[in-house]
């Protein structure tokens, strides 16, 4: 048994290989770090990503609620306007969810289903302003990103989508 234990145990080559790859490794990580943060490339990539987003952010409508809401006053408006939605009863889905998120105003995801429920009513107007407000709670969803790109090229503002998805 003793055997065995020791030809299992590492061997001094063993050691100096380890070593070596980590060396090397450290190597790689620091040509690489070199590249693309020693020159504040990625502060610029940033701010460049971030002027694109501002510029259709800032050029974007404005959301506008419908007057005489029945769902204001419903205990849970955006779990009835999903549902709405699911039913194809367009029109109510955009009420209850508006109710929603005219009481919960930074719930990103509530924005997005709104946007969402816009375009698919073909209001692309109404769905960029409720696709910018989650993006302006929620800047990391991809998916709001997708569903507010479409739009705008439904609206004929490919120029501004091709910005939006370049970020």
């Amino acid at each position: 048994m003793e055997k065995a234990w020791d030809e299992q145990k590492p061997k001094e080559a063993d050691f100096e290989e380890m070593e070596n790859v980590w060396r090397e490794s450290n190597k790689t990580s620091d040509e690489w770090y070199d590249k693309y943060f020693s020159d504040n490339g990625w502060e610029n990539e940033f701010k460049n990503m971030q002027s694109n987003f501002d510029l259709v952010y800032k050029n974007s409508p404005k959301y506008h609620f419908k007057n005489q809401n029945p769902f204001m006053d419903h205990p849970s408006p955006k779990e009835e306007g999903l549902k709405l939605f699911q039913q194809g009863q367009l029109d109510d889905a955009i009420l209850a969810i508006e109710a929603h998120v005219q009481k919960n105003g930074e719930d990103a995801e509530a924005w997005h289903y709104l946007g969402l429920t816009n375009a698919e009513n073909n209001d692309d107007n109404q769905a960029v302003a409720a696709f910018n407000k989650a993006r302006e709670i929620d800047p990391n969803n991809s998916d709001t990103l997708l569903a507010l790109a479409t739009s705008l090229i439904n609206n004929f503002q490919q120029d501004q989508a091709l910005k939006m998805l370049k970020t």
